[in-house]
């Protein structure tokens, strides 16, 4: 009589236990929000129409566009880290934190410039 040998059920290593996400399980929601405040927070401080900034000509000279830009990043960064199962909510945090790095340069480059003239 042979012997039938039974093997347990081979899962493989990078799922143990773990739930995998679908695509179909995303849906749009508040964290989807982040990739757009973090468009228009670029566009009205990075884009220019004949010499001045988008944000200017929105906001007047009275508030400067990046103090604006970088609070719009940082309502995004929170919205895409609070709602993270959202859709686009992880590419609008990545965009968010690489524009908040960017802003900041920037900021900190131009006060170095500003008082050195």
């Amino acid at each position: 009589m042979k012997r039938i040998l039974c093997y347990p059920k081979l899962t493989p290593v990078f799922n143990q236990g773990k739930k995998t996400q679908n695509k179909d399980n995303k849906r749009l929601g508040i964290g989807s929000i982040a990739v757009l405040l973090v468009l228009f927070a670029s566009i009205i401080s990075f884009f220019s129409i004949d010499g001045l900034l988008v944000g200017e000509y929105m906001f007047g000279t009275f508030i400067p566009t990046q103090y604006i830009s970088i609070i719009l990043f940082i309502i995004a960064l929170y919205l895409s880290c609070k709602f993270k199962s959202d859709y686009g909510a992880r590419i609008g945090k990545v965009l968010s934190i690489v524009c908040l790095i960017w802003m900041c340069i920037l900021l900190i480059t131009g006060y170095i410039n500003f008082n050195n003239w």
